[in-house]
């Protein structure tokens, strides 16, 4: 039984940026993500996001800016009666054991929540997201939100197979909910 969803912050929840989102006014949510998220919440399950801000380590986006962003994410996410029990955020702009492909904050978060790899999914539109849940050993879900068409073909190109790709959040959480 699954008891603990991870999900990517950018292409998955939100418009992702190729400047970054740096303003709560930036902040733009996919069709159908608050309300997967809420779906989610009134099954018990827990949520957490895990998302890379190199923005912050590069100097592009001050950390109080991604603060503000994931204040208001949750703001919105809380309207239709969702939430995120945590947002964890990496803002290494180089190699970490956090940084997605890594598993760390993965990790971090089923050791937090005391959820097992079997109890966890991932959910995410790049190829580091599916690399860091399969590292986890969690289940792990790509959307073709966001950059999971190109992430998609470069999955395929690497030999990963080990994941299952649906159009967006909702359609995950509808096999997640079954």
């Amino acid at each position: 039984m699954i008891k603990l969803v991870i999900l990517d912050r950018d292409g998955v929840l939100n418009v992702d940026r190729h400047d970054y989102v740096k303003s709560p006014e930036e902040l733009v949510l996919l069709d159908g993500a608050a309300e997967a998220v809420a779906r989610l919440i009134r099954a018990g399950k827990t949520v957490v996001v895990a998302t890379n801000q190199a923005c912050i380590g590069r100097g592009i986006v001050p950390e109080s800016a991604v603060l503000s962003v994931h204040e208001a994410l949750q703001q919105r996410v809380a309207l239709v009666g969702g939430m995120f029990h945590k947002i964890y955020y990496c803002p290494d702009a180089v190699d970490t054991p956090r940084r997605k492909p890594n598993a760390g904050m993965l990790l971090e978060a089923m050791a937090e929540f005391n959820a097992s790899p079997t109890e966890t999914v991932m959910v995410g539109d790049a190829a580091r997201d599916i690399e860091a849940g399969l590292t986890a050993g969690c289940r792990s879900f790509l959307v073709r939100t966001g950059k999971g068409l190109e992430s998609e073909t470069l999955l395929k190109e690497k030999n990963v197979t080990n994941y299952t790709t649906y159009d967006d959040l909702a359609a995950v959480v509808d096999i997640l909910l079954q």
